[in-house]
């Protein structure tokens, strides 16, 4: 399995390795020009920027070739996740690229100007973090289909 991630502030590093597989950076893979890749299960996690799809990974999403017979995204965020996951469906549709599985996970909101870091720390226990990370990891794993 090939993870291929975005992340700014970590929280999307942290499910990625959870996931398991092999990691792969996103902007080290725009970098270097590669938009290809092959495995039998990729998955891509990023975080949601602004409720939305953060543009780098809307660029990246409308250029890669996924070659692979299990395809899932998941998109990490803080309070809201936008319309995030659907903005995904549409962009992969649009290209005919079939996305088996795609959700979000709710982290601790680290968007520092709005929120007290200690406040998020005591609602991780509320937001269940490990938890959400363990049902998304059950699920791709039986290769279940949600979008």
């Amino acid at each position: 399995m090939t993870i291929l991630y975005f992340t700014a502030t970590g929280n999307s590093l942290y499910v990625a390795k959870r996931l398991g597989g092999k990691l792969i950076s996103i902007p080290q893979m725009i970098k270097e020009n590669k938009y290809e890749f092959s495995d039998e299960r990729i998955g891509i996690v990023f975080p949601v920027f602004h409720v939305n799809i953060p543009p780098y990974i809307r660029d990246f999403l409308e250029r890669s070739i996924f070659n692979c017979k299990y395809l899932f995204v998941i998109a990490t965020y803080g309070e809201y996740a936008g319309s995030t996951a659907d903005e995904v469906k549409k962009i992969l549709d649009k290209r005919s690229i079939p996305a088996n599985y795609i959700n979000n996970i709710q982290m601790l909101d680290n968007f520092i100007p709005a929120f007290d870091m200690n406040e998020q720390r005591e609602r991780d226990a509320i937001k269940n973090i490990e938890g959400q990370i363990d049902v998304v990891q059950e699920q791709s794993i039986q290769s279940l289909h949600s979008v």
